[in-house]
């Protein structure tokens, strides 16, 4: 998912109910997900069962950047700059600048999966993921999320990159996958960007006392993934920034709607 990041704190003014409460918080499940490893063990932090890979150590927000330089277009292997010309209402010629992605092979660049786990022992929750994004500097909480492959729908992108990162892409060891719905084409940062993207919601009912499906990253990924009850979205990302992530822009913006009219019927 692209990483594109606010202080939820300075939202908290919006409206009354965003509040800063259980800021000391995480959520239910934290699972680590590495290319190196797919073991899983648990440890008991505070009153919540945290899960996580075997290494133990081994967490996003260990990776930091080393350098950062000046990039030219010529040089770049996933991004190019343009200049635009553009006439604005008044008949007024104008420039702009743009960076994009130089990968799209469809219509969209890429696809987000809203995931809402249902099992019967917990309330609904929804899936969450952290993993260090290098323009920013910081391990991100954001949705699971990756680019649309040639060939392939978004649906299909959206569940193949859903097994990927959290291993919940498909039917299959006590769990029931279904696409709810796929939006529209949506814009990440139109102030800087054509990148677009969609989202798709998936409902995942899992069999009482089902495992965790292991995840299958790609090389050098290092995800973890993480299980909020869905009614304390807002509350739970306010204590993930409070313990040093990063959020997305979107998931923000999610989690406000949500607290401000009150949780969607998942």
């Amino acid at each position: 998912m692209t990483a594109r990041t606010l202080s939820l704190r300075s939202l908290a003014h919006l409206h009354p109910s965003l509040s800063t409460r259980s800021l000391g918080r995480i959520g239910p499940y934290r699972i680590v997900t590495s290319s190196h490893t797919a073991t899983a063990t648990a440890t008991a932090i505070g009153t919540r069962s945290i899960h996580r890979l075997a290494s133990g150590k081994m967490s996003s927000q260990d990776a930091k950047v080393l350098s950062s330089s000046p990039l030219s277009s010529s040089d770049s292997k996933w991004v190019t700059l343009r200049s635009i010309a553009w006439v604005d209402p008044t008949g007024k010629e104008r420039k702009w600048e743009s960076a994009d992605r130089t990968t799209r092979r469809g219509a969209v660049d890429a696809v987000a999966i809203l995931p809402l786990i249902h099992r019967p022992e917990h309330a609904p929750s929804i899936l969450l993921i952290s993993q260090f994004r290098a323009p920013v500097g910081k391990s991100v909480i954001e949705l699971p999320a990756g680019l649309v492959d040639e060939g392939e729908s978004v649906e299909m992108a959206a569940l193949r990159e859903l097994e990927e990162e959290t291993g919940y892409g498909t039917t299959k060891d006590g769990a029931e996958v279904e696409i709810r719905r796929t939006s529209p084409v949506l814009f990440n940062d139109p102030g800087l960007t054509g990148s677009n993207m969609q989202l798709c919601i998936v409902k995942i009912k899992m069999q009482k006392g089902a495992k965790d499906p292991v995840a299958k990253p790609e090389e050098g990924e290092c995800i973890e993934k993480y299980l909020v009850d869905a009614t304390r979205l807002y509350d739970e990302l306010l204590a993930f920034e409070k313990k040093g992530y990063a959020i997305d822009a979107r998931l923000a913006h999610l989690a406000a709607g949500m607290q401000i009219g009150g949780t969607a019927n998942l």
